[in-house]
Formats: C-alpha cells, sequence, structure tokens
C-alpha cells in the first residue's frame, strides 16, 4: 500500500520546494533523495506542488508582465532567438506556459487593430503559427513543447492518465462480478454529479455497503482531498450512500482521519481485493435468501390449495449434482495447492486456508440457481393451470362433455373420457350449489366424469308429479364470485412470484451467477403468460409478459380486497 506518513511527506514537500535546480532535474533528484517511495508517487506529488506554486506566484508575475515583454524585445532585437522566454522562465522559477499566457494577454500586436479576445488568445496558445508576430510565436512554440506541467501537452497527459485508471478500475470491477452504471449512463439517467462507478447491485466492504466508486488518478494530499470532498464525494453519500474513492498513487494517512469522511467515504490505494468483496458480500444475503425460501414455500402451499402441485425431484437432483461437481473442483484445487508448495511456510498456510471460504461461497452460489429454478418452474405451473382452463372452457370441451354424458347414460363411457381436465371442475361444476327450495336438479358431473343422477329417488316417490317440473336455474353471480376469487388469488400468487423474482435479480453479485440469472430473467419476462379472461360466461385466452402483470396489478392493488373488481379491473386496463 501507497500510504505516506506526514513525515515523510514533509520531507518530500520541503525538498521540492527548496530545490536550486532546473525543474528537469527535480524529478530525478527526489528519486535519488527518496528511493523508498515509489517513483509514480513522488512524480504526482511534484505536479502538484508545481500547480501550488503557480497559483501562488501568479500574481507577482502578473504585475511583472510589462517588464517581462521589454526584456523580450530587447533580447529579441539583439538576437533573433527562440529560447527567449524559456530562459526568462527558467530564471523566475515559473511554468514556461504560463509565463507565454500573461505575456500574450498583454502583447502588443502592431499588424492587429484591437487587442485578441480572450478565446483568440486560448487558441493562439494551443498554435502558435497563429501568432502574427512570427518570433514571438517560435518562443512560445519552444515554452509550450519543453513545459511538460502546465499547458495542452501536460494537459492532455493527465487526461489520458485519468481515463486510463478509469477504464482499469471498470475491468477490476468486472473481473469482481460488479454490475455498475459508468458516468454516461448516469448522465443519460439526469444526474449530474456522477461518480465513476455507480454499482447496480452494492457490495459489502469492511461492514459498509458500498453503493458507487471513484477513481483518482493522483496522489491524495489534505488539500486536495478536502476540495475533492467538499465538491464531489459528500453529495455521492448524501445521494447514494457509502462509496470508495481509490487514490492510484497513494496517499496520505492523516486524509484517513478527516472529520467530513463520515461513514459516507471510505479511502483506498488500490481496488478491493476480490476475496473481500466475494466472500464477505455473500454473507449480506444470507437472510434475504432465507426469506425468499420462506416465502417460496408459503406459496407452494397456497398454489396447492388451488389445485396445483408442484413436482422438485428434478430440482434437487441438479441441486445435488451442482453441489457436488463444485466441491470437487474445489477440493481439487485446494490439493493442487498443497502440492504445489514444497516448504510450508505461514505463507503457503495463508493460501491453503483460504481455499475453505472461497469453496463455501462457490456452493452458496447453488443456491441462486435453485432458486432462479424454482421462480421458473412456479410460473410454467400457473401457465399450464391458465391453459387447462381454457381447454376445459372452449366449445369443443362442452361438446365433448355433453358427448359424454350421453355415452353415461348408454354406459359406454371410456377411460380417457373418465378423466376430464378443467379449472374449477372440482369447485363449480361439481359441488352441489345451496338452494333455499328443495328442487329436482338435472344430472351434474362429478369429479370423476360420471353422472349421478340425484333427482331420480325424488321422482319415484313421488310419480309422476316431477316429470314436466323445471329446475331451479345456478345462481350466475354465484358462478361469477368463484371464478373471480379463484382468479384473484392466482394473480395474487404470479404477483408476488414476480416481485420474490426481482429480488433474487437484485441478489445475484457473482458475475457468473448474474449472468446467468439476468439471462434467464430477461427470457422470463419476455415470455407470454396465458391468462384466461372471465366476463359474460365468456373465456377467453389472453397473452402479455410478466412485467406487464407486476406493472398492472401495482396498478390495483387497492382492489386487493375486492375479489369481484380486481380481475375486471385488470381487463379494462389490458383490453
Amino acid at each position: 500500500m501507497v500510504i505516506l506518513s506526514t513525515i515523510i511527506y514533509n520531507e518530500v514537500v520541503e525538498f521540492i520546494r527548496n530545490h536550486d535546480g532546473l525543474p528537469f532535474d527535480e524529478e530525478a533528484d527526489l528519486q535519488v533523495k527518496f528511493p523508498n517511495v515509489n517513483a509514480i508517487t513522488l512524480s504526482s506529488i511534484l505536479a502538484r506542488e508545481w500547480q501550488e506554486k503557480i497559483k501562488a506566484k501568479h500574481t507577482y508575475m502578473k504585475e511583472r508582465t510589462k517588464k517581462f515583454i521589454q526584456e523580450y524585445r530587447k533580447h529579441s532585437s539583439e538576437a533573433k532567438e527562440d529560447d527567449i522566454l524559456l530562459k526568462i522562465a527558467l530564471r523566475e522559477q515559473f511554468a514556461p506556459f504560463a509565463l507565454c499566457r500573461l505575456i500574450l494577454s498583454e502583447y502588443h500586436f502592431r499588424s492587429l487593430t484591437k487587442q485578441p479576445t480572450k478565446p483568440e488568445l486560448n487558441e493562439m496558445l494551443r498554435n502558435p503559427s497563429l501568432i502574427p508576430d512570427s518570433l514571438l510565436g517560435a518562443n512560445v512554440s519552444t515554452c509550450l513543447y519543453n513545459d511538460y506541467r502546465d499547458g495542452p501537452i501536460p494537459d492532455a497527459i493527465r487526461q489520458s492518465i485519468g481515463e486510463e485508471y478509469e477504464h482499469k478500475l471498470k475491468q477490476l470491477a468486472k473481473d469482481a462480478g460488479l454490475h455498475f452504471f459508468d458516468e454516461e449512463d448516469l448522465r443519460r439517467i439526469g444526474f449530474d454529479k456522477t461518480p465513476d462507478l455507480k454499482l447496480a447491485v452494492p457490495c459489502l466492504y469492511k461492514g459498509s455497503v458500498i453503493h458507487w466508486i471513484e477513481s483518482k488518478a493522483s496522489f491524495g494530499d489534505m488539500e486536495s482531498h478536502r476540495k475533492y470532498v467538499r465538491d464531489q464525494l459528500i453529495s455521492y453519500g448524501n445521494r447514494f450512500g457509502a462509496g470508495i474513492v481509490i487514490y492510484w498513487f497513494g496517499f496520505l494517512d492523516k486524509i484517513l482521519d478527516h472529520k467530513e469522511n463520515g461513514n459516507n467515504i471510505h479511502i483506498l490505494d488500490s481496488f478491493p481485493d476480490k476475496y473481500s468483496i466475494d466472500v464477505i458480500g455473500f454473507l449480506l444475503n444470507q437472510k434475504k435468501l432465507i426469506a425468499c425460501v420462506e416465502e417460496m414455500q408459503k406459496i407452494d402451499e397456497k398454489l396447492l390449495k388451488e389445485n396445483i402441485e408442484l413436482n422438485y425431484s428434478r430440482l434437487k437432483r441438479l441441486t445435488i449434482i451442482l453441489v457436488v461437481v463444485i466441491t470437487t473442483l474445489e477440493f481439487s484445487l485446494i490439493t493442487y495447492n498443497l502440492l504445489l508448495f514444497q516448504e510450508f511456510t505461514i505463507d503457503s498456510l495463508y493460501w491453503i486456508c483460504t481455499g475453505v471460504p472461497i469453496l463455501l461461497s462457490t456452493i452458496s452460489k447453488v443456491w441462486y440457481v435453485a432458486l432462479v429454478y424454482n421462480v421458473k418452474q412456479k410460473f410454467t405451473a400457473i401457465n399450464d393451470h391458465f391453459e387447462n382452463t381454457r381447454k376445459f372452457f372452449d366449445l369443443s370441451k362442452k361438446d365433448v362433455v355433453a358427448l359424454a354424458k350421453q355415452k353415461s347414460d348408454q354406459g359406454q363411457i371410456s377411460e380417457e373420457e373418465n378423466d376430464l381436465p378443467g379449472y374449477l371442475h372440482k369447485e363449480i361444476l361439481c359441488k352441489p350449489i345451496k338452494r333455499s327450495r328443495k328442487l329436482p336438479r338435472y344430472d351434474e358431473i362429478s369429479i370423476s366424469g360420471k353422472i349421478s343422477k340425484d333427482y331420480q329417488g325424488a321422482a319415484n316417490v313421488h310419480g309422476s308429479l316431477y316429470k314436466n317440473v323445471v329446475p331451479f336455474p345456478t345462481s350466475k353471480f354465484e358462478i361469477d364470485d368463484k371464478m373471480d376469487k379463484k382468479l384473484t388469488n392466482l394473480c395474487q400468487l404470479h404477483d408476488q412470484i414476480c416481485e420474490i423474482a426481482c429480488r433474487l435479480k437484485m441478489l445475484c453479485i457473482k458475475k457468473a451467477i448474474s449472468t446467468k440469472s439476468f439471462w434467464i430473467f430477461k427470457k422470463m419476462l419476455k415470455r407470454k403468460i396465458n391468462f384466461v379472461r372471465y366476463q359474460r360466461h365468456d373465456f377467453r385466452l389472453e397473452q402479455f409478459t410478466v412485467s406487464e402483470c407486476v406493472l398492472y396489478f401495482r396498478f390495483t392493488s387497492n382492489e386487493i380486497g375486492k375479489p369481484n373488481k380486481i380481475f375486471r379491473a385488470v381487463s379494462s386496463l389490458l383490453f
């Protein structure tokens, strides 16, 4: 870790400020003086001190600009040299490019009728060939190409380094299995101040849930860190939560105790260890996984009451196979690491012991696969149930029922026709509805499809008295209420499964599991769900996606307690 103590940092800064040599030799002298400090850290500190030196001497140099112009004209009249301004800058211990900016702002061009505007001066500094005075343009060009602390070239280098480390951060985040939004994604959504990475799925680091990561390709001293906290990091913490700022070139130890950091800003000099993010991150989701399993068990009980029984034998076999395969492979890696080390030291013991929690972490990913498969199986069962509903209430099925009745009277009913599929078959068609008047009823279909003649006993007792009596009709409103109640229960269960599916998607942290889960959920959300629309004794099969189901049922959540209205409310929105 590149964390400088306050004593060493003060020595480096003091050496830079008291350096008497040329600026070009200053970096090499620093590396000789402080060999135990990384060269890139020393270079970043030197660049920071040069920026502070330019700001501190800017007012002093601006007051002497006219004197520098007179000195330049005097030397240029004596000799046509292109390094006059460079020598003045080196003598004054000032940035050559900053000196050129001051001189051009005060220089009077004889060929121009008016003084150039600020945008025109900036264009001249970037392209010295546009300067009317050719000798002055040559001097500006010399300063431009010999100043490696200020100017367009150092700015381009700093921008390139910053983008390089942002790309490095994204690559490390992808390798760690994190899903995130970058700055372009957040600006597209409408955020003004955006971190480099906003995690779509938060991770755990040292007991804190991390929501964002900021990359700084510089050394973190107290002044720069205080400025970053005030301008950026505090707003990130207030808006998104806790996050990490990475100073790739190291930082001062004092900024760890900065009072404005609070609990929302964590400071590092490199990307967090993948092991700490992966293994500890899964511990955060254990309670949520257990809650999902308990909710699924309750949903299974409710589905069983609706005559929807799920068979989990295939899921159990898949889970056992995955656990066995993963355990075998992980133990093979642990054994290989054990045989790889010829001498058993503390380091070798560390590498061997880390295999155990990694094994547990890898096995825990199997639960994500099992839960996703379980959700998919529930969707399939509900779809099949809706399909059976449509088939039974289809007109062709009504003809089959009538034909079965006729064959039953003749004693010719077959075993295949004896088992008639259908939704609410047992609840509505088979159970006799209570009546206030005891009147004879028509033949009713039992659960097995056989015909039961309930009115024959009464007809035998009373003779021909009941032959021409019209039976009391079944109340259509009672059938409507039962149908609406059944459909409402299934739709509510369907909505609960969708909520669990969204929760599981947010819990997928590892890249492999997340990729698989997102692929399954993407197919699942695009898959058409069969919904039966029941209205005025008309059964029609309609199709719309899972996401539409969840959306529309949220709109009608206030109708949950009204079975007769919820499905018609959804129907009015969809059809």
